[in-house]
Formats: C-alpha cells, structure tokens, sequence
C-alpha cells in the first residue's frame, strides 16, 4: 500500500507529523518505520535518543505505535529525513542487509 499526502491549500511543506498522521487516519501505526537522513530536534532528550538510536545516529528502526507516542507527547519539526514504513512481519535484520 502506498500512502501519500498531497499539498493544496498553500502550505510549502509537512514539517510535524502529528498533522500529517492525523490527516492521514493514523496509517503510521500499521507498521514499523526505518528512519534515515533524520534532521529534527525533539525538545525531549529520551525522543532525540530513540530517534537517532543507532551505534552512529545513521538510522533509527521504531514500532509505528511508539513513533505514535513521540509525535503527540513532543510535536517537534521533521526538518528532513526519509520515513519508510515496513510491515510489522519484516525484521530489521532484513532491511538492513
């Protein structure tokens, strides 16, 4: 499945995913997310943590119901990163090959 959102009313950009998730009925928790090439800046250290988690902060593998949470408890911006959702079937082990 392919899930996208298209700008229509002036808007130059989504920058906090709590709008986008709601606008697009909470898809997010579906699935587990793969998130690379992140700039963002969680006012919360715990979120920034989880977000750049791994050994050199290159990606970050979290459950869509968790990344659910961060994104309603510290509404930060995403200034840029890729997002790529992955069925809760598929391991990390897998993508990262």
């Amino acid at each position: 499945m392919v899930t996208g959102a298209i700008l229509e009313k002036g808007e130059i950009g989504y920058t906090y995913l709590k709008k986008l998730f709601r606008f697009m009925d909470n898809f997010q928790k579906d699935y587990n997310w793969l998130i690379t090439g992140c700039e963002a800046y969680p006012k919360r250290m715990g979120h920034s943590m989880r977000i750049f988690q791994s050994k050199h902060g290159d990606y970050a593998w979290i459950d869509g119901e968790e990344l659910t949470n961060i994104v309603n408890r510290d509404d930060f911006q995403l200034i840029w990163g890729v997002l790529s959702g992955f069925d809760k079937k598929v391991l990390k082990i897998d993508i990262l090959k």
